[in-house]
């Protein structure tokens, strides 16, 4: 009798990965400091003035992502005013959205006039604050079935943002939803990943689809 090998098939997953959103930049930038602030940890003063002056907010490139300012160099001091000039190179990431960009956000809020929402970002304070108008989506079935804490993917339209702002404000077309609530309730319900049923004599593992929650997808072990 021949073996025969079980591979076990797996469903794709939609990746919800954002990290392309941000892109690594060198910056210069000029730093003052008072006399009594240049020490033995002049490296670290300077790195942490160029985090609190950028980091979290908006600035001409785009938006500065928390905690990714790291300081590679730095100038002599020269004498300004009766204080210390520095210019100083660093590295760090920024986001600055372009139109057709796809990006994954969670609905956040829903209004008679659109929904608002922010990017999916791990431990940390979305850079984008998106809004999805209603007007833009008349003729589209899907979006009146968006729920707050809903995965969309859409498409950016527009951005803009000033000069320290925590954010940057993103109009986006919807393109798609995964409707997570709908789907852990279904699974609740009945249960589909502990249930398995015998088909043509084989055994099948029922799950449903992550991208269509109504869908059941049968997913052989053979």
């Amino acid at each position: 009798m021949s073996k025969i090998q079980n591979k076990k098939s797996s469903v794709k997953k939609i990746s919800l990965d954002n990290s392309h959103v941000y892109i690594s930049s060198l910056l210069t930038q000029k730093i003052v400091l008072k006399y009594e602030e240049v020490n033995s940890e002049l490296f670290n003063i300077l790195e942490t003035k160029l985090k609190k002056l950028n980091e979290g907010k908006c600035i001409k490139e785009g938006y500065v992502k928390n905690n990714s300012i790291k300081l590679l160099t730095y100038s002599s001091g020269e004498l300004y005013d009766n204080k210390i000039l520095f210019e100083c190179v660093f590295e760090c990431l920024i986001t600055n959205p372009v139109e057709s960009t796809l990006i994954y956000c969670i609905a956040k809020s829903i209004t008679k006039v659109g929904v608002r929402a922010e990017l999916i970002v791990d431990n940390e304070v979305s850079p984008y604050i998106i809004f999805i108008a209603r007007d833009h989506h008349y003729n589209n079935e899907s979006f009146s079935q968006i729920k707050e804490n809903d995965i969309m993917q859409v498409r950016i339209l527009g951005q803009r943002y000033e000069l320290n702002d925590k954010f940057i404000s993103i109009i986006a077309e919807l393109i798609s939803i995964n409707n997570y609530s709908t789907l852990k309730n279904e699974l609740e319900t009945k249960d589909f990943e502990e249930n398995l049923e015998k088909i043509g004599g084989k055994k099948f593992n029922i799950k449903v689809s992550k991208s269509k929650a109504k869908q059941i997808q049968l997913i052989s072990n053979d």
